[in-house]
C-alpha cells in the first residue's frame, strides 16, 4: 500500500515542501485512522479499510497543488471530488485494493471528508468510515496548526458576535463568517464539535491542542467564556462510555 502510494506521489515534485507535507500528512492520517478503528473494536479487515481511506483521503491535493499552486478549494477545485476522480475515473484505486466490495465506502469517505457537514442520509457503514477519516484528519490538522508558534493574525484581534454565538452553541464555524483574526482560532477550536470518537478527544487533550490554541487568544476580553466552554465540552466527551461498533453482515 505504502509502496504504491509513494510511487503515485513520485509523479510530483517531492522536493516541493507542499507536496512533501501532504505526503507526510497522508501517512499520519493513515496511522490515526487505524488507531481510531481499533479503539471501536473493528475487525482487522475493516481496520485495514479505514487505514487505506486515511492514506488516500487527500490524494487530490497533489494534483491540486501542481495545477493551481494552492490548497484553497474555493480558489481552485474541491480536492475531495478531485481525489475521487483520480481514484475511480482514472482507475487508480485498483493499485491499492483489488477487491471492489468497498469501493462505494471508500469513494464516499474521500468525497465527503472535507465537507463542512456530513449528509444526514448516509448509510450506517458509510457514515462510520466517513467519521473515522474526518476525526483522523482533524487531529493532524490541529497538530500542525499548534506547531505554528509564529502565528501572525490578520485584522483586528477580536471575536465577531456571530462566531462567538455559534461557538457557544456547539456549532462549527463557517469560513464565510470569519471577520477578524481571532475568529480563525475559534474556528479551529470549533472543530471539536465535529469530532466523533473518544479516542480522538483523548488524543487532542493529551497533546494539549486546545490549550495551545487558547494561549494565542488569551488577550481577548471574553476568553474565559471560550475557555470554559471548550474545556468542559472536551472533558464531557472524554468521560462518555467507550464506543463499540458491532459489524453488520452487510459489510
Amino acid at each position: 500500500m505504502f509502496e504504491e502510494f509513494l510511487k503515485y506521489v513520485n509523479n510530483f515534485d517531492i522536493s516541493d515542501k507542499n507536496i512533501k507535507y501532504k505526503y507526510e500528512h497522508s501517512k499520519r492520517v493513515y496511522a490515526l485512522s487505524i488507531d481510531i478503528a481499533k479503539s471501536i473494536n473493528l475487525p482487522k479487515y475493516l481496520i485495514e479499510i479505514a487505514g487505506l481511506i486515511g492514506l488516500l483521503h487527500d490524494i487530490g491535493r497533489f494534483t491540486q497543488w501542481e495545477k493551481y499552486k494552492t490548497f484553497k478549494d474555493n480558489k481552485s477545485i474541491d480536492h475531495g471530488l478531485l481525489g475521487v476522480d483520480i481514484l475511480f475515473k482514472e482507475g487508480n484505486i485498483r493499485r491499492f485494493i483489488s477487491n471492489e466490495k468497498y469501493d462505494e465506502i471508500i469513494k464516499a469517505s474521500i468525497l465527503y471528508h472535507n465537507d463542512f457537514k456530513l449528509l444526514e442520509d448516509l448509510d450506517e457503514n458509510t457514515l462510520l468510515f466517513c467519521k473515522i477519516v474526518r476525526d483522523a484528519d482533524k487531529i493532524d490538522i490541529l497538530e500542525n496548526e499548534t506547531k505554528l508558534n509564529d502565528k501572525k493574525f490578520k485584522g483586528e484581534r477580536k471575536i465577531s458576535e456571530k462566531v462567538l454565538s455559534d461557538f457557544l452553541n456547539n456549532k462549527c464555524i463557517n469560513f464565510e463568517d470569519i471577520l477578524y483574526g481571532y475568529d480563525s482560532e475559534i474556528l479551529r477550536l470549533s472543530l471539536l464539535f465535529d469530532i466523533n470518537y473518544k479516542y480522538a478527544f483523548i488524543k487532542i487533550k493529551e497533546n494539549g491542542y486546545v490549550e495551545k490554541l487558547l494561549e494565542r487568544i488569551k488577550d481577548v476580553p471574553n476568553i474565559e467564556i471560550v475557555r470554559n466552554k471548550i474545556i468542559n465540552y472536551l472533558d464531557e466527551q472524554i468521560n462518555k462510555p467507550k464506543e463499540w461498533y458491532y459489524v453488520r453482515k452487510t459489510i
